[in-house]
């Protein structure tokens, strides 16, 4: 049984580079291969019995060790020769690795990343070497004298280095007891606890799988990581966070970077960095380590993470915490276990808008910085920029710049509504996104934190069917239009938002019932293709104190998250005129009142009140105001257009109707000519028949608000008969 040094050194190998990964990792399974050999010769053919921790003793073992005197017995294993031996291989293989200059050796990788000792290069070499020859693990049970052994242990890897180096004791496997040491990235767990074996010398030496595939696989990093997720942003042609300065990423601690949208914070760092980013979820992570019936909260956490900071150290990707719940209980020693295990640079945490009140302290020394969203421009490049991506464009009735500017959204909302939208215009066969299938992704991405206060109103109307006065028309598309570029504008002409105010819109609607104040804010909410919903006073208006503000506040954060236009019907419910105080009730509602004035004052979007009692309106209220709409009782002209125009084109209508009779006798709102022709025509389909003038006269007399006094049937002329 001989390794013969011309076999495994090549002297005409020597100072050539490697041809490729697998040629470093053969010439060192070759070394292994020749210590094991000589650890097992020896064992073989030494007649003199010699002490090896790690070796189970059989009877013979015990006697023969018990026969020999004292000094004897402290003989040490070291050979020098072997020792001469593996010094030549090593400086070998050295001059190799140096020769090799465009090739990345894993094994190299990993020594130079972690400052690695040839003793634990070899632990991993020794757990490694299972993968390559199965045949291995009978030399490891051979050496340990345990048949049942299935992986090499600490005692197998002691009892080879303690060959190579003279006087080394068991201190040196202390570190493999050491849950946050460097060796716990590498293998699965540094005690085996769960089999009751707690000797520094029965550790058994499993490789975590990534370390294995990263040696075996040249470095590839495809597989997944526990907790965490790959983020790679890629080159993409465009530039967006101009104004936002670059991070640090050398040093050695935490930044945190609040952002109205997480989601874009990876985007933001792959951006700044020009490198990939590995996102942990905190949040989950923490959950686990909860459950779990250790209280060392931090050998959890170094076992947990092991894989990733493996990834993150041998990768250069970034990492990025993922926390939205930061738990004080588990926070400072999660943080101590990053820093640890990733010295010398900077990792990020992320998840809420603002820097959580508990982190502003010397005790997490965490440095902050803010991403805002990103501007009209960008947005707009965003949206081009995906549009493009996915071969598609907008539909014609659709500008991207009114888009951009009324929906302020984040570069990840834009990036999956279109990629959703884009995926339903196929399976449709449109070349183009059609507007109403967009701004239905749109509202349905935001629903959720507004269905409990607020009911959605579809955008049925256009302003083409709001019959109106001109001038109050005009106001209305003032309003839009004011409200569709205001981004723009203030971009253009350098305008900047004072601190407690936003740059909204918003619009009183204001008139007597069925005069079309609901039409007009679901005219509104087409012009600008925003969903329009209705706040439900009932949930929002309470006994309980404060609760009414806290309602109120709920209400225009979720609207300011999902772009939505908030329409308050009758307003003067809420907005009422304040009161002198002569009772707590009087000063409650005073306070409640003026907390509304200033969320309306600093909402950045579209706001729409409707009242029937303008008195009641407060003065401050309407000054603050940006318009106000009077909607009056429609004369004749504009009566007739409603009652030739409500009803469907679609309806079949009798050719003798007489709309200028109707229009002319009957001083009727638009929503009560809207109510009467409806019922009409459910009495005219219920006899499969045309509508004529009697359904219209039926149905004026049957009015809800007349049934205690019906129309006289001389009002009705020449058609009073269809009563009868």
């Amino acid at each position: 049984m001989a390794y013969g040094r011309e076999i495994f050194l090549e002297n005409k190998k020597i100072k050539t580079p490697y041809g490729d990964f697998r040629e470093h990792l053969e010439e060192y399974s070759f070394l292994l291969d020749f210590l094991l050999e000589k650890n097992v010769e020896r064992r073989l053919g030494n007649s003199e019995f010699i002490y090896m921790p790690g070796v189970m003793m059989s009877d013979e073992d015990a006697e023969s060790y018990y026969s020999l005197d004292y000094q004897t017995r402290r003989k040490s294993a070291y050979d020098p020769e072997v020792a001469k031996e593996l010094q030549a291989a090593l400086d070998h293989i050295r001059s190799r690795e140096k020769a090799t200059k465009k090739l990345v050796l894993p094994l190299k990788r990993l020594r130079e990343e972690f400052e690695l000792s040839f003793f634990e290069e070899l632990s991993i070499l020794l757990a490694l070497a299972l993968s390559m020859n199965i045949n291995r693990r009978n030399l490891y049970a051979y050496i340990a004298n345990d048949a049942a052994l299935k992986h090499p242990t600490t005692g197998v890897l002691f009892c080879i280095y303690q060959m190579i180096e003279e006087n080394q004791d068991l201190t040196i496997l202390d570190a493999f007891a050491d849950n946050l040491g460097k060796m716990s990235v590498f293998f699965f767990k540094s005690l085996d606890s769960a089999s009751g074996k707690n000797s520094l010398l029965e550790t058994p030496l499993v490789l975590r799988d990534d370390v294995r595939r990263f040696v075996l696989s040249e470095m590839n990093f495809d597989h997944p990581v526990p907790y965490a997720a790959g983020f790679s942003f890629g080159k993409e042609n465009i530039e967006i966070f101009k104004e936002v300065p670059s991070p640090d990423t050398e040093g050695n601690g935490f930044v945190y970077v609040s952002a109205a949208d997480p989601e874009d914070v990876p985007v933001f760092l792959g951006q700044m960095t020009g490198r990939d980013i590995l996102v942990l979820d905190a949040d989950t992570l923490f959950t686990d380590v909860k459950k779990a019936k250790n209280i060392y909260y931090s050998s959890i956490f170094a076992h947990a993470l092991g894989g990733l900071f493996l990834r993150a150290r041998l990768s250069g990707e970034i990492l990025a915490i993922r926390l939205e719940n930061p738990d004080p209980g588990l926070c400072q020693t999660f943080f101590d276990v990053i820093k640890r295990f990733l010295p010398g640079r900077i990792s990020f945490i992320y998840g809420q808008d603002r820097l959580p009140i508990q982190f502003i302290s010397t005790r997490y020394d965490i440095s902050s910085m803010a991403l805002p969203m990103p501007d009209v421009e960008e947005r707009e490049a965003i949206w081009n920029h995906f549009l493009s991506k996915e071969g598609l464009s907008l539909s014609e009735d659709i500008s991207i710049s009114d888009l951009a500017d009324c929906y302020e959204l984040s570069y990840s909302r834009i990036s999956y509504a279109v990629k959703e939208t884009a995926k339903k215009a196929r399976w449709k066969g449109l070349s183009a996104i059609d507007t109403s299938e967009l701004r239905e992704q749109l509202r349905h991405m935001g629903e959720a934190g507004l269905m409990t206060l607020a009911v959605y109103i579809p955008p049925v109307y256009s302003m083409e069917d709001l019959q109106i006065e001109d001038i109050q028309k005009r106001v209305l598309l003032n309003a839009c239009n004011r409200f569709r570029i205001r981004n723009r504008v203030e971009k253009k002409y350098g305008i900047r938002r004072s601190g407690a105010y936003g740059n909204g819109v918003s619009v009183l609607l204001c008139g007597p019932p069925g005069t079309g104040k609901t039409m007009a804010a679901q005219v509104i909410s087409k012009e600008l293709s925003l969903p329009l919903y209705r706040v439900d006073l009932s949930q929002i208006i309470s006994k309980y104190i404060g609760e009414t503000q806290k309602n109120i506040s709920e209400i225009f954060e979720q609207a300011r998250k999902t772009n939505v236009i908030l329409f308050f019907d009758e307003a003067d419910a809420l907005f009422a005129r304040r009161t002198d105080v002569s009772d707590s009730k009087d000063k409650y509602a005073n306070a409640e009142t003026a907390y509304l004035l200033q969320e309306v004052e600093g909402h950045s979007g579209l706001t729409i009140l409707a009242t029937n009692l303008m008195a009641n309106f407060d003065t401050a209220f309407l000054r603050r105001l940006t318009y106000v709409v009077k909607l009056q009782k429609p004369d004749e002209q504009v009566r007739l257009a409603l009652w030739k125009s409500t009803l469907p084109q679609s309806v079949e209508v009798s050719s003798d109707i007489d709309f200028e009779f109707f229009a002319e006798h009957f001083d009727l709102s638009g929503s009560n000519i809207k109510s009467v022709l409806y019922n009409a025509m459910y009495m005219a389909a219920a006899e499969n028949r045309p509508l004529d003038n009697g359904d219209i006269v039926r149905s004026i007399r049957l009015r809800p608000e007349k049934m205690n006094s019906m129309n006289d049937p001389a009002e009705f002329g020449k058609y009073a008969g269809y009563l009868f």
